[in-house]
């Protein structure tokens, strides 16, 4: 661990996340300290565009991909149908849940002629910015620690778990939409008893820098 130099990323700790997350994040940046590292805390820019980024183009990726499913070459085929368009409606309205169809109508929605400079476009700009970011800060430290959410798990039972619309992806979407490699360390437990994690991002090709400074925080690594 001697050496190693950590970014603490305190961007939207305070108004953001839960108390026992803000905790266990400075108790992990005051363990990697005490184990020899040197970390210092840093406000990154551009990272509260990652979330929309990321909501922007996975819809985009997701409507090409489920595009293929018409009930002709692939997946469901409804059994009532009178000509093509049926068909392809029924497959897909009985086929696909209600999370693939809103992935559908929003990837459509950012693709469209009219929306894609506005809405695509500008999230592949910010992503540039976020990796370009990263890349400004991994000249200077190995790794950048800071929470995977903002409070915690979903309860197993719960009726409608947020996916794309999510705003904890503010949280996980820059290492996602970065391309970087990331180690996710679960860190406690919030007043449900659900558990959170924080996380590690190393640059491209650096991936034993952020294992290394797990370990350490798992008591494993010097």
């Amino acid at each position: 661990m001697a050496g190693l130099k950590i970014a603490y990323v305190e961007n939207l700790l305070s108004e953001a996340a839960n108390p026992a997350v803000r905790q266990a994040a400075e108790e992990a940046a005051a363990q990697l300290a005490a184990r020899g590292a040197k970390v210092d805390r840093v406000s990154l820019p551009y990272l509260e565009l990652a979330g929309p980024a990321y909501t922007c183009m996975a819809a985009a990726e997701g409507c090409n991909n489920v595009s293929r499913f018409d009930g002709v070459k692939y997946g469901y085929r409804t059994e009532k149908y009178r000509n093509i368009e049926d068909l392809y409606r029924g497959s897909r309205s009985e086929g696909f849940g209600l999370h693939a169809k809103f992935v559908c109508l929003l990837g459509t929605y950012v693709l469209s002629k009219g929306n894609y400079d506005d809405y695509y476009y500008k999230a592949l700009q910010a992503r540039y910015l976020i990796r370009e970011t990263f890349r400004e800060l991994f000249k200077d430290y190995d790794a950048a620690l800071l929470p995977l959410s903002s409070g915690g798990a979903y309860a197993k039972d719960a009726a409608d778990i947020p996916a794309l619309t999510d705003e904890d992806r503010r949280w996980s979407a820059p290492a996602l939409i970065s391309g970087l490699p990331c180690v996710a360390l679960p860190r406690g437990e919030n007043a449900a008893g659900l558990p959170f994690a924080l996380q590690l991002i190393a640059d491209s090709g650096k991936d034993n820098a952020a294992l290394t400074a797990a370990a350490a925080l798992e008591g494993g690594a010097e």
